[in-house]
């Protein structure tokens, strides 16, 4: 999932610069959103899982 998503993110900024809703500058390479986003995400993710994991060590 996190996957898609971060390859769905350089898409939907293309689309959204074209409709002229979003600029980046001319040096601007997309392929660092989806590593970007990539990042972003397994960082999230790994916390979620942390939170999970200590979650259930209270429970018992």
């Amino acid at each position: 999932m996190m996957l898609f998503i971060s390859f769905l993110m350089p898409i939907m900024e293309r689309l959204s610069e074209m409709f002229g809703l979003f600029a980046h500058s001319e040096k601007w390479e997309h392929i660092y959103s989806f590593f970007g986003y990539m990042l972003f995400l397994s960082f999230i993710y790994g916390i979620f899982l942390w939170l999970e994991k200590e979650k259930e060590g209270q429970k018992q």
